[in-house]
Order: structure tokens, then sequence, then C-alpha cells
């Protein structure tokens, strides 16, 4: 092989985390074999926030079920991604507008 021949690698993943003094790992990685190489995704749950770990599982859970994303054209992978980040973020506003909404109060 000359130096332009691509070579293949084997690429090994894994996720060693600290959860320090919080119950439970709020923290989400995901990984696949796509078609142009490994795809990892690892989204940070925010300890001790409510909610992170289900943040943090659903964001990694909706990028990886985004078929356009993880096997993508070459070179559309960051802004298949950015619309992914976009469109999540949308989510989670929605749902917190929801939750909020549902908390009675009272009003003058």
């Amino acid at each position: 092989m000359d130096s332009t021949t691509p070579h293949p690698i084997e690429v090994l993943h894994g996720s060693a985390q600290l959860q320090g003094n919080r119950p439970r790992q709020e923290d989400t990685i995901a990984a696949t074999d796509g078609p142009n190489g490994p795809f990892i995704v690892v989204a940070d749950g925010l300890g001790g926030v409510p909610g992170g770990d289900w943040a943090s599982r659903t964001a990694v859970n909706f990028v990886m079920n985004q078929s356009r994303i993880v096997d993508p054209q070459p070179g559309a992978a960051p802004d298949l991604l950015k619309a992914a980040i976009v469109e999540i973020d949308e989510h989670f506003i929605a749902k917190a507008r929801f939750c909020l909404s549902a908390i009675p109060t009272t009003t003058p």
C-alpha cells in the first residue's frame, strides 16, 4: 500500500465514569459501527439536576435513531448533527413548558 491508500483501523470504545456522590449515573454513551466508520454519541446528564439522566438518554437515543446521521452522505455529518441538536433541544424546551404548565399555582 502507498501513503494514499486508506488503511483500515479497529476502533474499540468503552465507558469509564465516576458518578461522585450521586445515587445513579446520569451520563449516556452509545456506539455503532456505521458504513463510514465508528459512530459514538455521548451526552452529559448534568449530575444532580432533576431529569439529567432522562435528558442524556433521550438525546443519545434520538441521535442514534437518526439513520441519516449514523449513515450520512460524505461530508454531511456536521450539518446533520447540528440539525439533530437543534431538534432535540426544541423537544426538551417543549417538554419543560408542558411540565411547567401542569404545575398548579394561584393567580391574582
